[in-house]
């Protein structure tokens, strides 16, 4: 299966992105506006923001990683769990300044807390708020990312919640899933019906260590296979920064894909 490549733009190298995405017909994943030091100065974002837009290229299947630091939109503390929706907010009003296809977020479970009656909480909050998000940005795409979440029926349930929103959808990172006590085919098998957007990348199965693929331990047949199988049909983000390492996993996903052909 022949998915769309996406790669994380430098914004300090922007002529070497370039250069990949035009090569690769790659979309862009915008990982600066979760960090507090760009997301808390209007100034910085909105520079930000205009070169991104002067950019001579389609921003439409493009998207953008919100913020995820200490963030807890379901907390039982007010004040925490308001400023997390805050800067949620605040994530989907950069996304439509962007004009972005969607927005990705974690799902912000501890996963010390892994019992019934902590996450059945967290399900009816979570469903709640993110009704709430979606509906006020119908436009925008919503992928809810498996983290440090343990297995995958918690996600899947989420989105059932929200079977009416259909702007809120699953972010697969196939590499989280890897580091689980969860088989992978498990995670692929009950997300693909859900599946809007993918997050790949090569680690040691010990660590998300975010290397290019062929570096580390990750089989990508099979993650390919796994795909097909279970028809999933997202654009992948190559979730890994620096030019030359995004163009050593660009070659290696296009010469596996084109193989399989």
């Amino acid at each position: 299966m022949k998915h769309r490549l996406g790669i994380i733009p430098d914004i300090d190298r922007l002529d070497d992105s370039l250069k990949l995405s035009w090569e690769y017909n790659t979309f862009f994943e915008y990982n600066d506006f979760f960090y507090p030091a760009i997301y808390q100065s209007e100034g910085e974002t909105r520079r930000r923001i205009n070169i991104y837009k002067s950019l001579d290229r389609d921003m439409s299947r493009d998207t953008m990683h919100g913020v995820f630091f200490d963030i807890a939109m379901t907390s039982t503390d007010e004040i925490i769990r308001n400023r997390s929706r805050v800067l949620m907010n605040n994530s989907m009003e950069i996304a439509a300044n962007l004009g972005v296809k969607g927005v990705v977020f974690h799902t912000g479970i501890n996963p010390g807390l892994w019992n019934r009656s902590y996450l059945d909480g967290w399900l009816d909050t979570a469903a709640t708020w993110l009704d709430k998000l979606a509906k006020e940005y119908s436009h925008i795409d919503i992928y809810i990312e498996n983290t440090f979440d343990k297995e995958p029926g918690v996600l899947t349930s989420l989105i059932d919640l929200l079977s009416h929103r259909k702007n809120v959808k699953l972010c697969l990172d196939y590499g989280h899933a890897l580091l689980t006590d969860t088989e992978d085919e498990e995670w692929v098998k009950q997300m693909a019906p859900y599946v809007g957007h993918i997050h790949l990348n090569d680690h040691d199965m010990k660590e998300d260590l975010h290397l290019a693929p062929g570096k580390g331990l990750v089989d990508f047949e099979r993650f390919e296979d796994l795909m097909e199988e279970y028809e999933v049909d997202a654009q992948v983000l190559l979730e890994l920064n620096g030019a030359q390492e995004q163009l050593e996993a660009l070659k290696y996903m296009t010469e596996l894909e084109e193989g399989r052909e």
